[in-house]
């Protein structure tokens, strides 16, 4: 169905809402508390767990938990807003396009990073990004190459002890 300048999707229940959007690229779920098979607190609870989803916008929506608890419950929950009737239509609307916007913002902000890391794996010398104590950041391939390890086990550890095992393995 199309709402203004958006395309809305229904579902009936969270499962129902869940298989929906595994199925269709979705850019905002706007989720009612109150469910026939579930909360919308599982929901994003559901959402939050699986890689995919865990950014997608949430708005949570309620006629019947209203109080302040029940709003910082959504929150904390992950819901990224928490709307309660009676509802100006141009609040909802604005929070809608909010949301939208600041789903787009970490979309891009993904795609730069996986952009970035791309670049940074395709370089042809070893470059290792170290902070203040010298404590391994980021490394490339190239440089993960030359210690002889996966990144996930260079990444956190000091340089010192990746070169030292580096070295002292070379001798033997």
């Amino acid at each position: 169905r199309r709402s203004s300048d958006l395309e809305v999707l229904e579902a009936d229940t969270g499962t129902a809402g869940l298989e929906t959007i595994r199925r269709q690229t979705v850019d905002l779920l706007v989720l009612d508390i109150n469910l026939p098979d579930m909360t919308g607190y599982d929901v994003v609870e559901r959402l939050r767990t699986t890689p995919q989803f865990a950014t997608l916008p949430v708005l949570h929506l309620s006629a019947s938990y209203t109080t302040s608890s029940d709003r910082a419950r959504g929150l904390e929950h992950g819901a990224d807003a928490y709307l309660t009737h009676p509802l100006e239509p141009v609040v909802f609307i604005a929070t809608v396009r909010t949301l939208l916007r600041a789903g787009e913002a970490d979309r891009r902000l993904r795609e730069a990073a996986q952009e970035w890391q791309a670049t940074f794996d395709a370089l042809s010398d070893a470059v290792v990004l170290v902070d203040e104590h010298v404590t391994v950041q980021r490394a490339n391939r190239v440089a993960c190459a030359l210690l002889g390890a996966e990144v996930q086990p260079v990444v956190g550890r000091p340089l010192r002890d990746l070169l030292a095992a580096r070295y002292d393995g070379a001798s033997t």
